[in-house]
């Protein structure tokens, strides 16, 4: 294979990776590097950020706090009593599956009254921003995942960078 043909063969993949990489879901750190701690103001943090559905929560924080998702009332009143799913890890991913809002709180007492409760509100991935989105209250949300993965986003850079540098080296 000549250079010329090496270019090519490099360049045609830079495009396939770049449009698979606009494609795919974004993960969010909740908090930047703040994480889920008190003292943070998480109604700024979601403000300039769209929740589509297929995105992640990556929820980090110390072994004092829990990560609980709640429905919209027991968000309000920062209670615990009927939990729809919780982790108390350290490190917990919240795939958004669908549109609508999801509530968390901390479950540890004065924790949520103290500001670590957060409202995601999750468009549908074919609508615009301007559209309303429609809750339903009847299904169950998942479970969240404790472990933090990688994403395919960083498997296929990382398989991409092999590939270049094999077809680079030939």
């Amino acid at each position: 294979m000549n250079c010329r043909s090496k270019i090519l063969v490099c360049l045609s993949l830079a495009v396939v990776f770049m449009s698979l990489h606009t494609s795919m879901a974004t993960v969010y750190m909740v908090g930047d590097s703040n994480g889920w701690s008190l003292g943070v103001d998480y109604a700024t943090w979601t403000s300039d950020k769209t929740f589509i559905v297929g995105d992640t929560l990556v929820f980090s924080y110390g072994s004092s706090h829990t990560i609980d998702e709640v429905s919209e009332s027991d968000y309000s009143s920062c209670s615990i009593g009927n939990v729809l799913a919780s982790d108390n890890s350290g490190a917990s991913n919240v795939p958004l599956n669908k549109a609508g809002k999801r509530y968390f709180v901390c479950g540890v007492i004065g924790h949520c009254s103290g500001g670590m409760k957060i409202i995601v509100d999750v468009k549908d991935s074919s609508s615009s921003n301007n559209s309303p989105t429609t809750t339903t209250t009847t299904t169950k949300p998942i479970s969240f995942s404790s472990s933090v993965r990688a994403t395919n986003t960083w498997i296929t850079a990382l398989l991409l960078l092999i590939g270049l540098v094999k077809i680079v080296n030939v």
